[in-house]
């Protein structure tokens, strides 16, 4: 019954010329009537009359987009060549008739494809060669891409670049021949360079390590001068002891003499008293005459007799 009622669907349909469709996931139709957008967008599996009417998909997942071969300038008026650039969008699905309306089912081609060629163009015009394949390449994309979605956001579109991608950039094989002499200078001078400071290193660390012997050695030399000084200054405190010790002991040794030689001239002077007075005695004085006399003279017997004279001992 039921395969029955599939087949006659099927013939009726074919004798009115209906045609069904069922939209894939990740797109919306949009349903022509005569020509006209309908208000309305076709999400699954529908019917349509192919004479009066017609569905086209319109993709609202991401979608990429690519720009082939674009013809740059860069800022020295050197010509350039972008093999291709990648540019990932989207529409949100409640823009998607509006946007179909005004600028048809390959709005992406008049939104994003074109004006990417013609903002790299000026990107281009804006830089030398080095600056748009050396220094400012990794730019590039993120340029793009912000001035897109820029102007995609000031009509509403609905439209949101996901990214932009570069590949690379074709010059002429002159100019590229002449770069790379210029980078092959650049690295010889840079080498030169690092080799210059490296030397100037070197040079700096054998100064410091003179500078830092000159310093130790002239430490050494100010602590033997400090030793020295030392040493002299104890041997000069020595000597002055010594010397003060020698004075002491010889002012001590004169005093000693002065004072033997004051007793020996008291003593002398007081025996010279004593035998002054003594001798002022006239029987002392005498008697010391006849003392002298017989320990100074001796007798001589002649014959058994007393001489005539007593002869003197001279010692």
């Amino acid at each position: 019954m039921m395969k029955t009622a599939i087949t006659l669907f099927l013939m009726l349909s074919k004798s009115v010329n209906c045609f069904y469709t069922t939209i894939p996931e990740g797109y919306v139709g949009i349903y022509y009537y005569l020509n006209k957008i309908q208000n309305e967008l076709v999400q699954d599996f529908t019917m349509y009359n192919s004479i009066t009417s017609n569905i086209q998909l319109v993709k609202i997942v991401q979608d990429n987009d690519y720009v082939n071969n674009v013809k740059c300038i860069s800022k020295e008026g050197i010509y350039l060549t972008i093999p291709q650039i990648e540019i990932a969008n989207k529409i949100k699905k409640e823009n998607v008739i509006d946007i179909i309306k005004n600028y048809g089912i390959d709005y992406d081609k008049k939104l994003v494809v074109r004006p990417i060629a013609q903002f790299i163009r000026e990107l281009c015009a804006e830089r030398t060669i080095d600056e748009i394949v050396i220094t400012d390449f990794h730019l590039l994309d993120n340029l793009l891409k912000t001035e897109i979605q820029r102007q995609v956001d000031e009509i509403d579109s609905g439209i949101t670049i996901d990214y932009v991608r570069i590949t690379s950039v074709d010059f002429p094989d002159d100019i590229r021949n002449l770069r790379l002499e210029k980078e092959k200078e650049k690295n010889n001078k840079g080498i030169q360079e690092e080799a210059m400071k490296t030397e100037q290193v070197k040079k700096n660390k054998e100064a410091m390590v003179a500078k830092l012997d000159n310093e130790r050695l002239l430490q050494d030399v100010n602590a033997e001068k400090e030793r020295n000084t030392v040493e002299n200054n104890m041997i000069l405190e020595t000597a002055k002891i010594n010397a003060e010790k020698t004075m002491i002991e010889a002012k001590a040794n004169a005093n000693k003499t002065m004072v033997e030689a004051d007793a020996h001239a008291y003593k002398m002077t007081a025996e010279y008293e004593g035998y002054k007075q003594l001798y002022s005695l006239k029987d002392y004085a005498d008697v010391e005459k006849v003392k002298s006399i017989s320990s100074k003279t001796s007798v001589i017997l002649h014959n058994g007799q007393l001489p005539l004279f007593v002869s003197s001992n001279k010692n």
